[in-house]
């Protein structure tokens, strides 16, 4: 199991970097620094980044919930996505 991935009775968390204004969007891990690193096209303002960041994970996993719930005002966040085990989302993330 991933360092950045963990399974709890609500969902399965996962602490991510966000590099936002990027000219590419998706997402890769950063091994050196054992962290998800997500790139999105959108600016850090007015929370435009953070949407794009739940709306690119969801997509990644078909529809699933997505809801950040720490980190909203800073490029590390902890993102908590419900109903779904860690085996499935390392398999989608290809990781």
């Amino acid at each position: 199991m991933l360092n950045f991935i963990r399974e709890t009775k609500d969902g399965v968390l996962i602490d991510i970097y966000v590099i936002p204004k990027s000219r590419r969007e998706g997402f890769f891990y950063d091994k050196e620094k054992g962290v998800l690193k997500i790139r999105v096209s959108q600016p850090a303002e007015k929370g435009r980044a953070n949407r794009r960041v739940m709306k690119l994970i969801s997509d990644i996993l078909n529809g699933y919930d997505v809801r950040i719930i720490s980190g909203e005002r800073s490029r590390r966040k902890t993102v908590l996505i419900k109903n779904i085990d860690v085996a499935s989302i390392e398999k989608r993330l290809e990781i």
